[in-house]
């Protein structure tokens, strides 16, 4: 009973956090249609990582310290910073070049991504329902970008970048769930994306650096 009391509240906590999780990525994605592309895309990758690694140390010496810094996978590691690093572009590219309800929308074919690869990946069994609704989820994204409507759609190149980008996230999802099955902390496969998108987007950033203003 102890038990089942205890996972129901982690449960909670865990939808709790997801919807925190989910407001917050709005409001990201708010700023960065609000910049409306004054800021070069490698510099606001920069900071949007730069900016969460003292939460992400603080995170790390509560949780175990300077040991969790070690990666059990490192290849795995990679995967996840590139396949992430990725994604975000696609997502700041869709949200600072197409209205931010089409981007949201567009972003939500993540999950139909997902549940594909996680058949030709992961040997995961999908039934008919579900294939079901990632076809009607991918007719969907065709009636929101409307490729077939040429210059009265919407611009294709952010929406095909956009996409990418969702596979990616997807690809991404897959790796931290590998990471995840190996036994790596939570805090660590965190904590390595945000230095790994840092490290890249600031060697990125130094030929456009754009001085921001307050």
């Amino acid at each position: 009973m102890q038990d089942r009391d205890a996972l129901a509240r982690a449960r909670q906590g865990a939808i709790l956090l997801v919807l925190g999780s989910s407001a917050t990525f709005t409001v990201a994605a708010a700023v960065v249609k609000a910049l409306g592309g004054e800021i070069p895309l490698a510099q606001l990758i920069l900071f949007r990582n730069l900016f969460a690694l003292p939460v992400l140390l603080l995170l790390l010496l509560r949780e175990g310290g300077l040991k969790l810094l070690v990666p059990r996978e490192p290849h795995w590691h990679a995967a996840r910073i590139v396949c992430g690093l990725m994604g975000m572009i696609g997502a700041f590219v869709g949200y600072t070049h197409l209205p931010l309800a089409t981007a949201t929308v567009l972003g939500f074919t993540m999950p139909l991504f997902l549940t594909a690869l996680s058949v030709v990946l992961l040997r995961e069994r999908v039934g008919w329902r579900r294939w079901s609704a990632v076809a009607v989820g991918f007719l969907g994204v065709l009636l929101v970008a409307r490729p077939w409507s040429g210059g009265a759609g919407l611009p294709l190149w952010p929406v095909l970048v956009l996409l990418v980008g969702s596979l990616a996230w997807a690809l991404a999802m897959m790796s931290i769930r590998r990471l995840g099955e190996r036994g790596e902390h939570g805090v660590t496969i965190v904590l390595w994306f945000a230095i790994g998108c840092s490290v890249l987007a600031g060697i990125a950033t130094i030929p456009v650096w754009v001085d921001p203003t307050p």
